[in-house]
């Protein structure tokens, strides 16, 4: 290249300095491409898909020729920067020059410890090293500021989630919704092994903490052996006793008072009680005082389903025969008849509710 001619912005630059014992030779790149040229800050910027949330700020921030700064900059120190416009400690407006320019130079040279004592409030120990794998997908604020909140508390929650090789955000703001006392070691070993979702952490950790001061160790010990947690954990909770039946059985009315009973109702009906969701539902119910049911045991077998209207007694939800097929109109009446008996009982709810017998039908047979 000929001594006059200018270095073009593709060639490096090479300057010779003299430290007084050898000569150093020092490389400098040229700038970077400006990453703002040809329409990339405009409506096609990569800006929205690595900054997410956080967009609207950044091409504030990093204005101009900057942007290219975020774009290059490691992974680990853009959530970094997101934790930090994450913070509501952080007194930031994105459409002030000033502050904007203030938190360009913020950002730039502050130590990632400094950053964090800002947004924080106090030193996050493993903060950034968690940050670091998050990989490069940015979170929402809120994610920054539970996995903050995670660390701070410590104990067995925050030890887990600085070792966790992928922090996912269902797993930050599960453990996060946890209290203190309620992060136990077993259950995060649950969640580290696969065998707990992120999602369930927190009603599996609550429900083995009730089940141990209601029956003991004996009965979470195995829980947390177990291949499946979750469904052992309800199996567990369905296997209480039901309530008394609202009323005793009288004639070929029967209440069906057992989990037993209503597993056996419902291989003998082969009904929809013997699908796993509505078996768990329709147990719940009755564990909750809110439902009950009984079988009639007259010429043409039936399951009946009695709902609680408050504290005014209960209505016939429904009746249906083997494999959910609606009983005969004889069996109607004589059902009809039976209820009748009992003063807390109605055939409907009054609602305006579509049910297997209307007022005409129970008026018939009550009177």
């Amino acid at each position: 290249m000929h001594p006059n001619e200018l270095p073009s912005e593709d060639m490096p630059k090479t300057i010779k300095r003299d430290t007084g014992k050898l000569d150093v030779v020092e490389t400098k790149r040229s700038s970077p491409p400006d990453f703002c040229r040809g329409g990339l800050a405009n409506g096609n910027s990569l800006i929205p898909i690595i900054a997410g949330e956080f967009a609207d700020p950044v091409t504030k921030i990093w204005a101009g020729g900057r942007i290219h700064e975020y774009i290059a900059a490691a992974d680990g120190r853009r959530h970094l920067w997101h934790a930090w416009l994450s913070s509501e400690r952080v007194k930031f407006c994105a459409n002030n020059a000033m502050s904007a320019e203030l938190a360009y130079h913020q950002l730039t040279f502050a130590s990632s410890k400094d950053l964090i004592l800002q947004a924080f409030g106090e030193r996050v120990r493993g903060y950034s090293n968690v940050l670091g794998k998050l990989g490069a997908t940015p979170r929402s604020p809120r994610i920054y500021r539970a996995l903050a909140r995670t660390l701070l508390n410590e104990g067995a929650a925050a030890k887990f989630v600085r070792h966790a090789t992928e922090p996912s955000d269902e797993m930050i703001l599960s453990i996060v919704a946890l209290p203190p006392a309620l992060a136990a070691r077993p259950v995060l070993n649950l969640l580290k092994g696969g065998l707990v979702a992120p999602e369930a952490i927190g009603f599996v950790t609550w429900a083995l903490r009730r089940l141990e001061s209601l029956q003991g160790t004996k009965v979470t010990g195995p829980l947390l052996k177990a291949a499946n947690p979750v469904e052992a954990i309800w199996e567990v909770i369905l296997s209480f006793p039901f309530p008394a039946p609202p009323w005793e059985a009288s004639g070929s009315l029967v209440p069906i008072d057992t989990l037993v009973g209503l597993d056996e109702i419902a291989r003998k009906f082969n009904n929809c009680l013997g699908h796993e969701t509505m078996r768990r539902k329709t147990v719940l119910s009755i564990l909750n005082g809110v439902r009950y049911f009984y079988e009639w045991r007259g010429e043409e077998p039936a399951v009946l389903e009695f709902g609680k209207l408050g504290q005014v007694g209960w209505c016939l939800l429904q009746t249906r025969g083997e494999r959910n097929h609606y009983v005969a109109e004889e069996t109607r009446f004589g059902i009809l008849a039976a209820c009748a008996n009992f003063p807390m009982v109605c055939a409907t709810d009054g609602l305006g509710s579509h049910h297997w017998a209307d007022d005409g039908t129970w008026v018939a047979a009550v009177f």
